[in-house]
């Protein structure tokens, strides 16, 4: 089977191709940026040569790196490659025309065996098709900018990924399953269905003798131990968290709320999860993150599949986006100006008759001008095709909320905050009466990343 990546991030691009000039047609695939440990290549007649920080890659080489080995490769069209030890990744085809978009171009891969992790370039972007990286058990299709797996090998061997932003469709020939933002998924060999799990990939960190410091460039999102990060930042306990929340209260009660301020402070754990909040309006809340994702150190979203809140009321499938909110001077500054926002990530979205959601889709702007958010969500849940839309949410200091509606006769509603400087990421939680549909009350939440900043009148 084929594992297909296909990822898009414009800002992410642009920034790589400021540091890394693009090459053409004539270039190399790729060089390594770093490395450490044995790491060598293995051209098709079966000759190696050791690979060392500033080395090149042709198509038709395999990379191998040691049990102590870590390697980081750029490509020419942007995208950065990072293999952890004991790793097989073949370049099985590579052609760039320097630009992007061309239909020639190519970048087709095969991981063998291992862990690595990827932020792809500009060969993908204009044609999915022109981007490929193939494991022996599933085909993966990415429609985000961070990607980890790892694979054991061979056709019984056992596949395990994580999903950053966007989502990750994975399929082989026991059937497929939509893995959104946060959210991970697991294969054990070629005919047996993809399938969600709660475990995220194990990739060890760098090893005593090849520190991570030593071993990978900035771009590398590390926790304190130098091991691999799903996505970048850190979120940290303390005062100051804006806090939108959709879930189940007391075993039937809906509950959508929105918690902020400098009285607001938030417990997390060592992967950013959010295990606790105290307010000073509705007590204190806690759980155990089945899901968790921070993106950047500056926002983070998840789920509890259980908790307590207040005098021990009960919690289930609790949603939530966390996030430092936007200061009152960086949102002054931005009075003149419309903010277009990429989805980033999200829960799954679960309704009170027990189904899940799946290919999951959203956008969101901010006219702060006239200090409105329109946002939308798009999934399918239960047979149900759900489009839910909801505008001219009204803005006040951080915060926006406002009511939506869907299809003919659903409606809902929406708590979001601004995290970042200059109102970088917006977090958003809904919660859907669908009852019409057989659907009971749905709730998730989603995370955005600013595209651009533009006048609000257009000049």
């Amino acid at each position: 089977m084929h594992t297909i990546l296909r990822l898009r991030n414009p800002l992410l691009l642009a920034a790589l191709a400021a540091a890394y000039p693009l090459s053409g047609h004539a270039a190399a695939a790729a060089r390594i940026e770093f490395a450490a440990g044995n790491v060598v290549a293995v051209t098709p007649a079966g000759g190696q040569r050791l690979l060392v920080k500033g080395s090149t890659l042709d198509a038709g080489e395999t990379i191998r790196t040691s049990e102590g080995g870590h390697a980081q490769l750029k490509f020419s069209d942007g995208a950065i490659l990072s293999l952890q030890p004991q790793t097989e990744l073949r370049i099985d085809e590579y052609t760039f025309d320097g630009k992007g978009g061309n239909p020639s171009d190519k970048g087709f891969f095969s991981l063998l065996k291992g862990g690595m992790r990827t932020i792809t370039g500009l060969i993908g972007k204009a044609d999915r098709r022109s981007y490929k990286v193939n494991t022996a058990v599933a085909t993966i299709g990415i429609r985000g900018t961070e990607y980890s797996v790892l694979f054991t090998g061979g056709d019984s061997g056992t596949l395990n990924l994580a999903t950053g932003e966007g989502a990750v469709e994975v399929c082989n020939a026991g059937g497929c399953v939509i893995v959104a933002g946060g959210e991970s998924a697991i294969v054990a060999g070629n005919n047996t269905q993809p399938k969600r799990t709660d475990i995220k990939p194990n990739l060890p960190p760098a090893s005593s003798s090849a520190p991570a410091a030593a071993t990978y460039s900035n771009t590398e999102n590390r926790d304190s131990n130098g091991g691999l990060a799903v996505l970048g930042g850190s979120l940290q306990t303390g005062p100051g968290y804006a806090v939108a929340i959709a879930g189940i209260a007391n075993g039937s009660s809906a509950l959508i709320d929105f918690t902020g301020g400098t009285t607001t402070t938030a417990k997390f754990n060592s992967m950013s999860g959010l295990t606790g909040f105290s307010t000073t309006t509705n007590g204190d809340f806690s759980g155990t993150p089945s899901t968790s994702v921070a993106l950047q150190g500056v926002i983070g979203w998840g789920v509890w599949s259980s908790g307590t809140y207040s005098s021990g009321t009960p919690l289930t499938n609790f949603h939530y986006a966390v996030g430092k909110p936007t200061s009152t001077a960086d949102l002054s500054g931005l009075a003149s100006f419309q903010g277009t926002y990429v989805w980033a990530g999200n829960t799954t979205p679960t309704s009170t008759t027990g189904a899940t959601g799946s290919s999951f889709t959203g956008s969101l702007t901010a006219n702060f001008s006239t200090s409105t958010v329109n946002a939308s969500v798009n999934f399918d849940i239960g047979g149900v095709g759900i489009s839910f839309n909801a505008n001219a949410m009204s803005i006040s200091g951080a915060t926006f909320s406002g009511g939506g509606t869907y299809g003919s006769g659903g409606s809902g509603s929406v708590k979001g905050f601004f995290a970042g400087a200059n109102a970088s990421h917006a977090g958003i939680v809904y919660q859907i009466n669908a009852t019409s549909d057989g659907l009971g009350t749905i709730n998730g939440a989603a995370v955005f990343k600013q595209d651009s900043l533009t006048f609000a009148g257009g000049s």
